[in-house]
Protein backbone atom coordinates (compact mmCIF):
# COMPACT_ATOMS: atom_id res chain seq x y z
CA UNK A 1 0.00 0.00 0.00
CA UNK A 2 1.19 3.23 -0.65
CA UNK A 3 1.39 6.36 1.91
CA UNK A 4 -1.94 8.11 0.79
CA UNK A 5 -4.16 4.51 1.26
CA UNK A 6 -2.27 3.94 4.95
CA UNK A 7 -3.39 7.71 5.24
CA UNK A 8 -6.98 7.81 4.35
CA UNK A 9 -7.32 4.15 6.48
CA UNK A 10 -6.00 5.51 9.51
CA UNK A 11 -7.96 8.61 9.21
CA UNK A 12 -11.03 6.54 8.75
CA UNK A 13 -9.94 4.20 11.83
CA UNK A 14 -9.49 7.64 14.08
CA UNK A 15 -12.85 9.03 12.85
CA UNK A 16 -14.58 5.36 14.22
CA UNK A 17 -12.80 5.51 17.31
CA UNK A 18 -13.60 9.31 17.96
CA UNK A 19 -17.64 8.30 16.86
CA UNK A 20 -17.49 5.07 19.44
CA UNK A 21 -15.75 7.33 21.82
CA UNK A 22 -18.30 10.50 21.85
CA UNK A 23 -20.89 7.67 22.43
CA UNK A 24 -19.20 7.02 25.89
CA UNK A 25 -18.37 10.43 26.61
CA UNK A 26 -21.78 12.16 25.71
CA UNK A 27 -24.17 12.68 28.77
CA UNK A 28 -27.14 10.90 29.14
CA UNK A 29 -30.52 12.16 28.93
CA UNK A 30 -31.26 13.22 32.50
CA UNK A 31 -33.51 10.91 34.87
CA UNK A 32 -35.35 14.16 36.24
CA UNK A 33 -36.56 14.96 32.59
CA UNK A 34 -37.86 11.28 31.85
CA UNK A 35 -39.19 11.37 35.36
CA UNK A 36 -41.02 14.52 35.01
CA UNK A 37 -42.63 13.27 31.96
CA UNK A 38 -43.29 9.86 33.36
CA UNK A 39 -45.30 11.84 36.45
CA UNK A 40 -47.27 13.71 33.73
CA UNK A 41 -48.35 10.39 32.14
CA UNK A 42 -49.68 8.99 35.27
CA UNK A 43 -51.07 12.00 36.39
CA UNK A 44 -52.86 11.61 32.86
CA UNK A 45 -54.04 7.92 33.47
CA UNK A 46 -54.97 8.47 37.05
CA UNK A 47 -57.98 11.53 35.84
CA UNK A 48 -58.79 8.88 32.57
CA UNK A 49 -59.76 6.51 35.53
CA UNK A 50 -61.41 8.87 37.42
CA UNK A 51 -63.50 9.51 35.04
CA UNK A 52 -64.27 6.21 33.76
CA UNK A 53 -64.55 5.04 37.54
CA UNK A 54 -67.83 8.10 37.46
CA UNK A 55 -68.98 7.18 34.22
CA UNK A 56 -69.37 3.62 35.91
CA UNK A 57 -71.12 4.36 39.42
CA UNK A 58 -73.69 6.59 36.29
CA UNK A 59 -74.18 3.25 34.56
CA UNK A 60 -74.59 1.30 37.79
CA UNK A 61 -77.40 3.69 39.11
CA UNK A 62 -79.09 3.27 35.69
CA UNK A 63 -78.83 -0.19 36.04
CA UNK A 64 -80.45 -0.07 39.40
CA UNK A 65 -83.30 2.32 38.25
CA UNK A 66 -83.98 -0.14 35.30
CA UNK A 67 -83.81 -3.28 38.18
CA UNK A 68 -86.48 -1.44 40.50
CA UNK A 69 -88.62 -0.61 36.84
CA UNK A 70 -88.61 -4.07 35.63
CA UNK A 71 -89.42 -5.47 39.63
CA UNK A 72 -92.46 -2.81 39.31
CA UNK A 73 -93.54 -4.73 36.31
CA UNK A 74 -93.55 -7.79 36.77
CA UNK A 75 -94.77 -7.34 40.44
CA UNK A 76 -97.91 -5.55 38.33
CA UNK A 77 -97.65 -2.53 39.55
CA UNK A 78 -96.87 -0.72 35.84
CA UNK A 79 -99.22 2.41 35.63
CA UNK A 80 -97.96 3.25 32.10
CA UNK A 81 -100.20 1.57 28.96
CA UNK A 82 -98.09 1.64 26.51
CA UNK A 83 -95.34 -0.95 28.46
CA UNK A 84 -98.46 -2.89 30.05
CA UNK A 85 -101.38 -4.36 27.98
Amino acid sequence: MDRKTKMLLALIAGGLWANAAAQLIRPTVAYAQQEAASERILRSIETHLSHIAASSLTIDLGIAAIRRDVGVIEGGLCVNQKICR
